[in-house]
C-alpha cells in the first residue's frame, strides 16, 4: 500500500518538475520586471560565536582576496614560517548577530519579519553556520547548505546536522537534478550519507510551510508491509 502511494508521489513529483520547466522557459523568454530592492555586504565569517577568527591568505597568488578562484573560498593554511602566507584577523559573527548588527531597527520595530531563505556556502563549515543560526531558526523558512562526508574530519556529521534541524522543526533533504530525497532522521536516514556523500546540496524545510508538501513521501515500507501486499 505505502509503495503505491509512493509511485503516485513520485509521478506527481515528475508532473510537477514538467510543469516548472515550461513555466521557467515561459518566463525566461521575456524580459523580468525590474524589482527594487537592497543588498547589504557584510565583512564578516559566520560561525557558531562572536568573535575574531584569523583567515589564511596566500601571499603568493597575484590577487590578494581570500582564495582566487570565483565562487569558492580556497585558502592556504599557514604552516610554520611559510614567507608565503599571512594571517588576518577577521570579525566572526552568528546570521543572527549580522541580522541584529546591519538591521536593528527590524529586529526592534517588526517582530513578524521573516527570512525567506538561508543559503550557506562555507566550504565544509556549514555545519558551523547552522548551529549558529540557532536563534533565528524559528523565523526561517527555508535553508540550503552543502553537505560532505568530509565534515567528519572538522567535527561535524550529517546525521547531527538532520536531528538538530528536525528539533528545530525543519525536514531535511538531499538535493538533486530533479529529485530530493528525504533525509531527516529516523524515519528516513541511512548511516550511507555520513560515509559516502560527496558534495551535494541539502534543503531544510520548515514543517507545515506550503513549499515542504510537495517533498512529503510516504514513510519506507517495512518488510513486513512488503510481504503483506498483495
Amino acid at each position: 500500500a505505502n509503495l503505491a502511494v509512493l509511485r503516485k508521489r513520485v509521478a506527481d513529483m515528475n508532473a510537477r518538475v514538467a510543469a516548472a520547466e515550461a513555466a521557467v522557459t515561459e518566463n525566461t523568454s521575456a524580459t523580468p520586471p525590474p524589482r527594487s530592492g537592497r543588498a547589504v555586504v557584510v565583512e564578516a565569517a559566520a560561525s557558531y560565536y562572536n568573535g575574531v577568527a584569523s583567515f589564511a591568505v596566500n601571499k603568493k597568488q597575484a590577487r590578494r582576496e581570500l582564495g582566487n578562484e570565483r565562487g569558492s573560498l580556497d585558502v592556504k593554511s599557514a604552516v610554520g614560517s611559510d614567507p608565503s602566507v599571512t594571517l588576518v584577523e577577521t570579525r566572526v559573527e552568528t546570521v543572527g548577530g549580522m541580522i541584529r548588527r546591519m538591521s536593528p531597527g527590524l529586529v526592534r520595530e517588526r517582530g513578524n519579519w521573516t527570512i525567506s531563505l538561508l543559503k550557506i556556502d562555507a566550504e565544509g563549515y556549514d555545519p558551523a553556520v547552522v548551529y549558529g543560526a540557532h536563534d533565528v531558526l524559528a523565523k526561517t523558512n527555508v535553508i540550503v547548505f552543502e553537505c560532505h562526508k568530509l565534515w567528519r574530519s572538522a567535527g561535524f556529521t550529517f546525521r547531527d546536522v538532520a536531528e538538530y534541524l528536525a528539533k528545530a522543526g525543519f525536514r531535511t533533504f538531499k538535493m538533486g537534478l530533479f529529485y530530493y530525497i528525504p533525509v531527516t532522521p529516523p524515519m528516513y536516514w541511512d548511516d550511507a550519507y555520513d560515509e559516502t556523500l560527496q558534495w551535494s546540496n541539502c534543503l531544510a524545510v520548515r514543517n507545515g510551510f506550503p513549499f515542504e508538501r510537495q517533498f512529503m513521501l510516504p514513510p519506507p515500507c517495512s518488510h513486513d508491509d512488503h510481504e503483506g501486499a498483495s
